[in-house]
């Protein structure tokens, strides 16, 4: 699905994927990423949730610590976390969540 093409010179063995340009606005992004691309894409024309939806769940046990949530959600690169006791969701963290936690802590008048 991915657009690919072979480059010019290159080994017959290796398949290129061509940079992405996404004009908008007078302005041009380049795009490094296809697959972010086409996935972000997927998402943003999705007509029903299962389309849209993260297949691949990461989520947290209910006892982790709000810096364990920030270095997940950073290495997994997701904006929020189901929370997780044994094998029931019991809520969501998110990554405002783990801001505004960050904030209190080094704010009295937050907490």
């Amino acid at each position: 699905d991915d657009l690919m093409w072979k480059g010019a010179g290159a080994p017959l063995d290796h398949t290129l994927i061509p940079p992405v340009f996404i004009g908008a606005f007078d302005l041009f992004l380049f795009v490094q990423d296809n697959a972010a691309v086409q996935d972000e894409l997927r998402k943003v024309l999705a007509k029903r949730v299962a389309d849209a939806m993260t297949q691949e769940v990461v989520s947290i046990n209910v006892d982790a610590s709000m810096a364990e949530a920030s270095q997940l959600m950073l290495k997994k690169k997701v904006n929020s976390l189901p929370v997780v006791e044994g094998t029931k969701v019991v809520g969501v963290v998110t990554r405002h969540d783990v801001l505004r936690a960050l904030i209190a802590s080094h704010s009295p008048l937050l907490e």
